[in-house]
């Protein structure tokens, strides 16, 4: 999903959330528009480049197919396993709330625009997504 839509609906997101974590709220719209920052570490360290311009540029090229990733997840910190990581810390320290579910709420962006949870939403549904793609 491109950062502009991240933030459109991390900003929705956290208005809805606004009457819970009241000023926190803030705190879940940058965590879940800026999780994807390993998007640009992972250029910075594959390509020696630390040009944002250059990455956003290479990231544009691989999304309408003109360069690939050669198979490589560009992701890194998108894993199941480091959300629920932070997920689990979350539980012992308050301050990480917040950003733990900004970062999920943007990794269920992520998993829906990519149908990764398709294999989970109930049969029917699967099919209106499947013919939307």
């Amino acid at each position: 999903m491109l950062p502009r839509r991240h933030a459109l609906y991390g900003g929705l997101g956290a208005l809805a959330l606004a009457p819970i974590l009241r000023k926190q709220s803030a705190i879940f719209l940058v965590s879940s528009v800026l999780f994807d920052v390993d998007h640009y570490l992972w250029y910075v360290m594959t390509h020696s480049d630390w040009s944002l311009r250059n990455a956003l540029r290479f990231f544009n090229h691989v999304r309408s197919g003109n360069a690939n990733l050669n198979g490589c997840d560009a992701r890194p910190f998108h894993g199941l396993s480091n959300v629920a990581l932070l997920g689990a810390l979350s539980l012992r320290w308050r301050f990480l709330r917040p950003i733990f579910l900004g970062i999920l709420f943007h990794s269920l962006l992520d998993a829906y625009s990519e149908n990764r949870l398709n294999p989970f939403l109930p049969l029917g549904w699967r099919n209106l997504v499947s013919k939307r793609s």
